[in-house]
Formats: C-alpha cells, structure tokens, sequence
C-alpha cells in the first residue's frame, strides 16, 4: 500500500508540474520562473489539503525559492567596469531539499521542461 500511495503521489505531482507548465509558463519559459514557481506551489498545497499529496509525496511542504547565478564570468569587453550578468530564477524547494523546476530550460535546452529532482 505505502509504495503504491507513493507512486500515485509522485505522479500528481508530476501531472500538476505538467500542467502548471501547461497553463502559466506558456510557449516560452523566459522570464516566466516566478508565476510558473508560485501558481505551481499553490497547486501543490490546495492538492495536499484536498488529497494529501505532499504528505503521501514524502519530500515536505514546499516554498518557492527566488535567486539568482551568475550566467558569464568573464566579463566582455562592451560591459561596464564591474558589471556581473546574472539571471534572475524561481524554482520550488522542498523541506528535504529536493527542487521541482518546471522553467530551467530557459538557460539551457537540454535541461528537461520538468526537472524533478533538479
């Protein structure tokens, strides 16, 4: 029973990402990281109060997390003194630590549309 509760589990969670993907990301996934992360969060808890879907998923609650990397370390030669490039990223963080991220492919094409665990 517990494995099977896990596997159903894993796989609402992997459908809400699809479909939080689906319907707030869009087309592109450019500069959509923090409504995608937030409407994704917010699908997850109402799913865990109406299902128990994060409890039954075993990971935690989970919190959209904002930050940002720094995307080219050395500098070009037309940027400012001192200038940094970073890019600006939302994903979901897990109490275990583990990350959902259903926009990650913006930086880079071979990262999965929905990357769990990222």
């Amino acid at each position: 029973r517990l494995a099977g509760s896990r596997f159903a589990a894993m796989s609402s969670v992997l459908e809400r990402m699809y479909h939080s993907r689906r319907q707030y990301t869009g087309n592109s996934p450019v500069g959509m990281s923090p409504i995608s992360s937030l409407k994704l969060c917010d699908t997850l808890v109402m799913y865990d109060e109406m299902f128990q879907t994060l409890q039954e998923f075993g990971h935690g609650s989970c919190q959209v997390t904002h930050g940002a990397f720094c995307v080219d370390q050395t500098p070009r030669k037309w940027w400012p003194s001192g200038y940094e490039d970073w890019a600006q990223h939302s994903f979901l963080l897990f109490d275990d630590g583990t990350i959902a991220d259903i926009t990650a492919d913006q930086f880079d094409d071979s990262l999965p549309q929905l990357w769990w665990p990222a």
